[in-house]
């Protein structure tokens, strides 16, 4: 059996509800600049990779 702890600090409280674009516009933001910085990585990983198979 597995003993693991959590220490967890509340820093704010708010009533349940939706959340609204307004709320949610940074981090929807931040995960499409993410998406497009991994395509750009893949991108050049696969422009600049030499793949050679041999039989």
């Amino acid at each position: 059996v597995d003993a693991r702890v959590a220490i967890v600090k509340v820093v704010s409280i708010r009533e349940a509800g939706a959340y609204t674009f307004e709320d949610l516009r940074g981090q929807i933001a931040g995960q499409l600049q993410q998406e497009k910085q991994r395509a750009r990585l893949l991108e050049g990983l696969r422009t600049n990779a030499h793949i050679e198979i041999r039989m």
